[in-house]
């Protein structure tokens, strides 16, 4: 296996794929999702919130005096309030809203195992899609042993791949396509759901936070081994190209039909109370919000239908993943997609990336 590098000047986008920029075409389109889910109506939207210059909370309370946790259920002065958790995280793209009542201590608990487990498994999607950090840098990947990179050149619009042929990375010149394999560091998939599960529900008008209770006191289980249900499954599909995309997050509801008319039939096959999807750069997720309703369904084996969001970007192409391992483990993401051309760097092919000079970024943005 030989080091290999390359830079990648520009991405051909599927002919389909829109780049939704202006507002009111964003509202139509959720007009479209809201049309398309029938029975099911909008909760939140992530596009209200979208053109925010400047901090703001998610539903705030009128008296800051006496505040209660929504996922501890502890209130002041049990616990503190000083931090400015985002609601959803920042490294997603949320820059500015912020959740009113997360207390002190759930907003570090989060951060450090749920946030921390989908920010690795994130990173080389926010890569390609140019998502700054919380420095406002772009993200840049590397592999666990610092042999494979991916970086963005703003200057140039050039992306920069280093590693191994027949390894990190496969060209079909004859497709002009490029298939990356890129490590996520050792993380519980189990955290990621839960992450998902907390962003979800932190977006949730507060009189619906009722509906869930055993998916609330699960995410604030800090023992990764407890089972809540299985498998946890999301639908993950990909979108052509790496052209910068807008923050999609969307959660719709729909009024249950009879519990116990259901539990009697067990034949007869529901759709899911609460369903949500988060999309960012190349990459979309859809998934159940379980409520406590749902939950008795599923232990009762009742059949579930996942009603999926109508795809702005035309591809029917997706996955089914089961997020239930709680072991620590490293994963890999394979990623496909098409170029218009790509630049050798012969004079460093079979150099290690730890032997390169300290002048690399140098070296990278030369024509």
């Amino acid at each position: 296996m030989v080091l290999i590098m390359y830079k990648i000047k520009s991405f051909i986008l599927g002919k389909d794929n829109t780049y939704i920029t202006d507002y009111f075409l964003k509202k139509r389109l959720l007009k479209r999702y809201e049309d398309n889910l029938k029975g099911y109506k909008s909760l939140f939207s992530y596009f209200d919130y979208s053109k925010l210059e400047d901090y703001d909370y998610l539903y705030p309370n009128s008296d800051d005096q006496i505040k209660q946790c929504i996922f501890c259920l502890k209130s002041n002065p049990d616990v503190s309030f000083s931090s400015r958790p985002h609601v959803i995280p920042e490294f997603l793209g949320n820059r500015y809203l912020l959740q009113h009542e997360e207390c002190d201590s759930c907003n570090s608990y989060f951060s450090s195992t749920l946030e921390d487990a989908l920010d690795k498994y994130s990173k080389i999607y926010r890569t390609l899609d140019k998502i700054k950090n919380k420095r406002r840098k772009l993200v840049s990947y590397s592999s666990i042993n610092q042999k494979s990179k991916v970086s963005f050149d703003k200057q140039k619009n050039i992306y920069t791949f280093m590693g191994y042929q027949d390894k990190d990375f496969l060209f079909d010149d004859n497709k002009n396509e490029l298939t990356g394999i890129f490590e996520v560091p050792k993380h519980r998939p189990v955290n990621i759901y839960k992450s998902f599960m907390k962003i979800f529900y932190g977006l949730l008008p507060r009189d619906h936070h009722k509906k869930f209770t055993l998916l609330r006191e699960w995410i604030r289980t800090e023992d990764p081994t407890t089972v809540f249900l299985k498998p946890l499954e999301v639908i993950k599909t990909r979108l052509p190209g790496f052209n910068k995309k807008p923050l999609i997050v969307e959660i719709f509801y729909k009024q249950n039909k009879n519990l116990e008319l259901m539990l009697r039939n067990k034949d007869a096959e529901d759709t899911f109370e609460y369903i949500a999807l988060l999309g960012f750069g190349n990459v979309v997720f859809e998934m159940p919000l379980l409520s406590d309703i749902d939950c008795v369904k599923l232990h009762q084996n009742i059949k579930m239908n996942l009603k999926r969001f109508p795809n702005p970007y035309f591809i029917n192409t997706y996955e089914r993943l089961d997020l239930s391992n709680s072991e620590n483990v490293i994963t890999t993401e394979t990623v496909v997609f098409s170029y218009k051309e790509r630049i050798s760097l012969p004079e460093l092919e079979g150099t290690l990336i730890a032997e390169l000079s300290d002048n690399l970024d140098t070296i990278l943005k030369t024509d």
